[in-house]
Protein backbone atom coordinates (compact mmCIF):
# COMPACT_ATOMS: atom_id res chain seq x y z
CA UNK A 1 0.00 0.00 0.00
CA UNK A 2 1.26 3.45 -0.98
CA UNK A 3 1.56 5.85 1.92
CA UNK A 4 0.12 9.25 1.06
CA UNK A 5 0.29 12.49 3.02
CA UNK A 6 -1.77 15.65 3.21
CA UNK A 7 -0.93 18.68 1.10
CA UNK A 8 0.28 20.62 4.14
CA UNK A 9 2.45 17.72 5.34
CA UNK A 10 3.97 17.34 1.86
CA UNK A 11 4.64 21.10 1.76
CA UNK A 12 6.37 20.89 5.15
CA UNK A 13 8.51 17.95 3.99
CA UNK A 14 9.54 19.77 0.82
CA UNK A 15 10.21 23.10 2.56
CA UNK A 16 7.58 25.04 0.62
CA UNK A 17 4.28 26.67 1.50
CA UNK A 18 0.96 24.82 1.26
CA UNK A 19 -0.19 27.54 -1.14
CA UNK A 20 2.64 26.65 -3.50
CA UNK A 21 1.65 22.96 -3.39
CA UNK A 22 -1.97 23.95 -4.11
CA UNK A 23 -0.78 25.97 -7.12
CA UNK A 24 1.16 22.96 -8.44
CA UNK A 25 -1.94 20.80 -8.06
CA UNK A 26 -4.07 23.34 -9.96
CA UNK A 27 -1.53 23.54 -12.79
CA UNK A 28 -1.41 19.75 -12.99
CA UNK A 29 2.18 19.34 -11.85
CA UNK A 30 1.13 17.36 -8.78
CA UNK A 31 -1.57 14.66 -8.82
CA UNK A 32 -3.79 13.85 -5.85
CA UNK A 33 -4.80 10.34 -4.82
CA UNK A 34 -7.96 10.45 -2.72
CA UNK A 35 -7.16 14.07 -1.77
CA UNK A 36 -3.60 13.25 -0.68
CA UNK A 37 -0.14 13.22 -2.28
CA UNK A 38 2.21 10.26 -2.78
CA UNK A 39 5.50 11.73 -1.41
CA UNK A 40 7.74 9.82 -3.85
CA UNK A 41 5.80 10.81 -6.98
CA UNK A 42 5.24 14.29 -5.59
CA UNK A 43 8.94 14.84 -4.99
CA UNK A 44 9.77 13.76 -8.56
CA UNK A 45 7.04 16.00 -9.96
CA UNK A 46 8.17 18.90 -7.81
CA UNK A 47 11.77 18.46 -9.00
CA UNK A 48 10.53 18.31 -12.61
CA UNK A 49 8.63 21.56 -12.09
CA UNK A 50 11.79 23.18 -10.78
CA UNK A 51 13.97 21.79 -13.60
CA UNK A 52 11.59 22.65 -16.42
CA UNK A 53 9.94 25.79 -15.10
CA UNK A 54 6.47 24.29 -14.81
CA UNK A 55 4.00 22.09 -16.64
CA UNK A 56 2.27 22.62 -19.95
CA UNK A 57 4.26 25.77 -20.72
CA UNK A 58 3.09 27.44 -17.50
CA UNK A 59 5.81 28.99 -15.38
CA UNK A 60 5.83 27.65 -11.83
CA UNK A 61 7.60 29.51 -9.05
CA UNK A 62 10.54 27.60 -7.63
CA UNK A 63 10.43 26.76 -3.93
CA UNK A 64 12.96 28.08 -1.46
CA UNK A 65 15.68 25.45 -1.31
CA UNK A 66 18.53 24.65 0.98
CA UNK A 67 20.84 26.28 -1.54
CA UNK A 68 19.16 29.61 -0.82
CA UNK A 69 19.70 29.07 2.89
CA UNK A 70 23.32 28.15 2.20
CA UNK A 71 23.72 31.26 0.04
CA UNK A 72 22.30 33.48 2.78
CA UNK A 73 24.57 31.85 5.34
CA UNK A 74 27.59 32.37 3.09
CA UNK A 75 26.59 36.00 2.52
CA UNK A 76 26.22 36.68 6.25
CA UNK A 77 29.54 34.96 6.95
CA UNK A 78 31.27 37.06 4.29
CA UNK A 79 29.71 40.26 5.65
CA UNK A 80 30.82 39.37 9.18
CA UNK A 81 34.36 38.71 7.92
CA UNK A 82 34.35 42.04 6.07
CA UNK A 83 33.18 43.92 9.18
CA UNK A 84 35.91 42.19 11.20
CA UNK A 85 38.58 43.20 8.67
CA UNK A 86 37.32 46.80 8.62
CA UNK A 87 37.44 46.93 12.43
CA UNK A 88 41.00 45.56 12.47
CA UNK A 89 42.04 48.12 9.84
CA UNK A 90 40.57 50.98 11.89
CA UNK A 91 42.38 49.68 14.98
CA UNK A 92 45.65 49.67 13.07
CA UNK A 93 46.01 45.88 13.04
CA UNK A 94 45.76 45.74 9.22
CA UNK A 95 47.30 47.96 6.57
CA UNK A 96 45.82 48.62 3.16
CA UNK A 97 47.92 46.87 0.51
CA UNK A 98 47.95 49.87 -1.86
CA UNK A 99 49.03 52.23 0.92
CA UNK A 100 51.78 49.84 1.97
CA UNK A 101 53.06 49.50 -1.61
CA UNK A 102 53.05 53.29 -1.98
CA UNK A 103 55.03 53.68 1.24
CA UNK A 104 57.56 51.02 0.20
CA UNK A 105 58.02 52.63 -3.22
CA UNK A 106 58.60 55.97 -1.49
CA UNK A 107 61.19 54.36 0.78
CA UNK A 108 63.03 52.67 -2.09
CA UNK A 109 63.06 55.84 -4.17
CA UNK A 110 64.39 57.82 -1.22
CA UNK A 111 67.11 55.21 -0.55
CA UNK A 112 68.08 55.19 -4.21
CA UNK A 113 68.20 58.98 -4.38
CA UNK A 114 70.35 59.26 -1.24
CA UNK A 115 72.74 56.54 -2.43
CA UNK A 116 73.09 58.24 -5.81
CA UNK A 117 74.04 61.50 -4.00
CA UNK A 118 76.77 59.77 -1.97
CA UNK A 119 79.55 59.94 -4.60
CA UNK A 120 78.97 63.67 -5.13
CA UNK A 121 78.93 64.28 -1.39
CA UNK A 122 82.25 62.53 -0.69
CA UNK A 123 84.12 63.16 -3.98
CA UNK A 124 85.91 66.25 -2.71
CA UNK A 125 86.95 64.57 0.52
CA UNK A 126 88.24 61.53 -1.37
CA UNK A 127 90.28 63.72 -3.72
CA UNK A 128 91.74 65.58 -0.74
CA UNK A 129 92.61 62.32 1.03
CA UNK A 130 94.17 60.87 -2.12
CA UNK A 131 96.45 63.94 -2.59
CA UNK A 132 97.42 64.77 0.97
CA UNK A 133 97.18 61.69 3.17
CA UNK A 134 99.30 58.61 3.69
CA UNK A 135 97.34 55.39 3.65
CA UNK A 136 94.57 57.17 1.72
CA UNK A 137 92.95 53.88 0.74
CA UNK A 138 92.07 52.93 4.31
CA UNK A 139 90.85 56.48 5.03
CA UNK A 140 88.64 56.46 1.89
CA UNK A 141 87.20 53.12 2.98
CA UNK A 142 86.55 54.50 6.46
CA UNK A 143 84.94 57.64 4.99
CA UNK A 144 82.63 55.63 2.69
CA UNK A 145 81.78 53.17 5.47
CA UNK A 146 80.90 56.04 7.80
CA UNK A 147 78.68 57.72 5.20
CA UNK A 148 76.90 54.46 4.36
CA UNK A 149 76.34 53.72 8.06
CA UNK A 150 74.90 57.22 8.53
CA UNK A 151 72.44 56.63 5.65
CA UNK A 152 71.45 53.27 7.11
CA UNK A 153 70.84 54.87 10.54
CA UNK A 154 68.61 57.48 8.89
CA UNK A 155 66.62 54.80 7.08
CA UNK A 156 66.24 52.69 10.21
CA UNK A 157 64.21 55.60 11.60
CA UNK A 158 62.50 56.37 8.27
CA UNK A 159 58.94 57.60 8.51
CA UNK A 160 57.37 57.71 5.10
CA UNK A 161 53.84 58.60 4.04
CA UNK A 162 51.50 57.78 6.89
CA UNK A 163 49.46 54.64 6.46
CA UNK A 164 47.14 52.94 8.86
CA UNK A 165 43.78 53.51 10.47
CA UNK A 166 41.40 55.91 8.82
CA UNK A 167 40.10 58.69 11.02
CA UNK A 168 37.29 61.13 10.46
CA UNK A 169 39.35 64.07 11.79
CA UNK A 170 41.28 64.72 8.57
CA UNK A 171 38.35 65.80 6.41
CA UNK A 172 38.64 68.89 4.23
CA UNK A 173 36.95 71.93 5.69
Amino acid sequence: MIKTVSQSEFARQMGVTPGYINKLIKTGVLKLQDGKIDPLKGKKALQGAIDHGGHGGKRVKQPVSLTLLEARTAKETALATLRDLEAKEKQGELINKDELLFSLKDLFLTVRSRLMQLPVKVAGQICHLAKHEDRAESKVIALLTGEINELLREFSNYIGPQIGPKTGGDKDK
